[in-house]
């Protein structure tokens, strides 16, 4: 017992620290929340670890009230973390109305004669296990108001269930999968719990092994966000770069605006930051009934020039000085533009160049 007890409150410190130093943001406050619970689940350990090891009934009642305290003490940092995680209207508003709520129930509890949670006639059970060792356990009937109090519990139970399917929903579907899984396993060993207290089990509580679990589960999974996000820095910085460097090119060749070189850099500076299937600049014919490519890229590579009709394609709108957006579907937008569909193009960005006579171009 006092191994299983002792390897909960390790791997509960070792995963509330590692959340508390992980140097996260303000907008995941949540993970910073979560890592509290890490810490009030070890004062519930211990809370527990010596009801078990009282030597008289006075003793094991105070560790009751402890344990009863750091439970509802975590309620409301519960709601809160998974409240704001879910990004739900008012949490911090249901979070102090529970932390409220919970802050009066400890105060009363601990004024209280006896334990709420086992009544005026508690007394201690004595048990000998050959696979859990010697401990005793506490039995007796509950105070009326503990079953108030129980609501609570259940109610921020059904909460918890809804965070989880709603971060299975809208967030992920692994973590909203953990929590209701935590919730369930949480329910059963609240049951065993109260199979203990009323002497039917012969084996020490275990209520903090669902939430120990979860809190295994978050760590690893901050990790792996972490190490996304690290990732994503490195392969942005790399891209900011690049495309410093493009630009860099692109400046050295302004001397000359006209040349193939200004264009062609203009080209590869674009299609470096957008990665676009073709780039093309075209040039109106008189009659603004075609164009012909002056410049075209096909997977940054420069290839061969050709002519494109106007009627039925977005470039006729180009062509009207219009700048023209299509971020999807332009394909079937536009079908009578089959270029468009042959080289499989599903998006299109279009703009008009001026001459100095304001004659369009096209890109």
């Amino acid at each position: 017992m006092s191994a299983f007890y002792a390897v909960i409150i390790t791997i509960n410190f070792i995963t509330g620290l590692s959340i508390l130093i992980s140097g996260l943001k303000k907008e995941h406050r949540h993970f910073k929340a979560f890592s509290i619970l890490s810490f009030i689940c070890i004062v519930y350990t211990l809370a527990t670890w010596n009801i078990h090891l009282s030597k008289d009934i006075e003793q094991a009642l105070f560790f009751s009230k402890l344990q009863l305290a750091t439970l509802f003490s975590g309620l409301p940092i519960f709601l809160y973390t998974f409240s704001k995680w879910c990004r739900v209207k008012g949490a911090n508003l249901l979070s102090a109305s529970i932390g409220f709520g919970a802050f009066v129930i400890i105060i009363f509890n601990f004024a209280s004669e006896t334990s709420l949670r086992y009544g005026a006639d508690a007394a201690l059970i004595y048990h000998a296990s050959p696979y859990w060792g010697n401990f005793v356990s506490v039995s007796g009937s509950a105070s009326p108001l503990f079953y108030v109090f129980q609501s609570i519990v259940v109610i921020t139970g059904i909460l918890g269930f809804w965070f989880g399917s709603r971060l299975f929903v809208k967030e992920s579907k692994w973590v909203g999968a953990m929590v209701i899984i935590t919730m369930g396993g949480q329910l059963i060993v609240t049951w065993l719990g109260s199979k203990i207290d009323g002497g039917d089990f012969s084996m020490f509580y275990i209520g903090n092994v669902p939430f120990t679990i979860l809190s295994v589960f978050m760590m690893f999974r901050l990790a792996h966000f972490l190490k996304l996000s690290r990732i994503d820095v490195s392969a942005e910085r790399e891209k900011l770069i690049d495309l410093k460097n493009d630009f860099f090119e692109l400046a050295k060749s302004v001397s000359d605006p006209l040349s193939n070189v200004f264009f062609e850099n203009m080209l590869k500076t674009i299609y470096s930051f957008s990665r676009s299937e073709v780039i093309f600049i075209g040039l109106v014919n008189e009659n603004q009934t075609a164009v012909k490519s002056t410049l075209a890229l096909q997977q940054g590579h420069i290839t061969e020039n050709f002519d494109y009709e106007l009627r039925g394609t977005p470039c006729q709108e180009v062509v009207d000085n219009k700048v023209c957006i299509y971020p999807e579907n332009v394909a079937a937008l536009f079908p009578e533009d089959h270029l468009l569909a042959d080289m499989g193009i599903s998006s299109y960005l279009g703009l008009p160049l001026m001459n100095a006579g304001r004659l369009p171009t096209t890109m």
